[in-house]
């Protein structure tokens, strides 16, 4: 879709190459650091429960307020309904003030039962620390395309919900659009599935996501020097062009 998006924009017959997100290739922080992180947010990893991740965004800006909220609702209801067998972990990828999933998530606790145990991170981390803090979840519910991404890079199986095309785009991707949800579809029975699904198949499905990035970035690796490679050349037959412009007119 960005691809044809560019030439439709550019309307002229140019060379473009469609390179997956840069963030793919980055790599996770070592396990002290993880649990350094974990202990300054005061978050202790249940050995009874499940760890699922929420990576949640604000969804007006993507449906009618009314659709919004009966989303959140069903995803709060999802969440309760897993209490007895779940904590939850929300990991927020946007820190910034007009947009901050810190304060996202606070707004959404109250659809919650009291009962619900979740944590939500408070400090601001870089992109490898935040792969750091999936890795110690059982499976993440991505309303966030990066949430996805990290997820993926990660190990940890994601369940994502579809808001723009990049997010079916990514997910299709690593051939796992078998968990992608329509953002107006969204509902507590069918996460409910998915989970129970993706639970019983976890290490099959990390070790299938983790060679699908492992080969994604190989792929960049190889295309990034291969454009450098012309970049560089370019500009070698720019200089040239220029001293034979300057020899001529001295």
């Amino acid at each position: 879709n960005s691809k044809q998006l560019l030439k439709n924009l550019i309307n002229i017959p140019k060379t473009i190459h469609l390179l997956p997100d840069a963030t793919i290739g980055a790599e996770m922080i070592d396990s002290k650091k993880i649990e350094n992180n974990l202990f300054q947010e005061g978050i202790r990893i249940s050995e009874n429960k499940n760890t699922i991740a929420i990576g949640l965004r604000d969804l007006s800006v993507v449906l009618p307020s009314n659709q919004a909220e009966e989303s959140w609702k069903q995803i709060a209801g999802y969440m309760n309904l897993l209490k007895d067998q779940a904590s939850f972990l929300f990991i927020p990828q946007s820190t910034y003030k007009e947009d901050d999933d810190r304060l996202t998530a606070k707004r959404f606790i109250p659809l919650l039962d009291t009962s619900v145990e979740y944590h939500i991170i408070q400090n601001r981390y870089d992109p490898r620390e935040l792969i750091g803090f999936y890795s110690v979840c059982d499976l993440t519910i991505a309303i966030r395309l990066h949430a996805a991404v990290f997820s993926t890079i990660a190990g940890t199986p994601v369940i994502a919900v579809n808001y723009l095309p990049k997010v079916e785009g990514f997910m299709k991707g690593i051939d796992a659009d078998y968990n992608l949800i329509q953002v107006d579809n969204i509902k507590a029975e069918y996460l409910m599935n998915l989970t129970k699904n993706n639970m019983e198949e976890k290490e099959k499905i990390s070790k299938k996501i983790r060679k699908k990035i492992k080969i994604k970035v190989s792929k960049m690796n190889d295309k990034l020097l291969e454009l450098t490679s012309k970049a560089v050349m370019s500009i070698r037959q720019i200089g040239e062009t220029a001293r034979q412009i300057n020899w001529n007119i001295s």
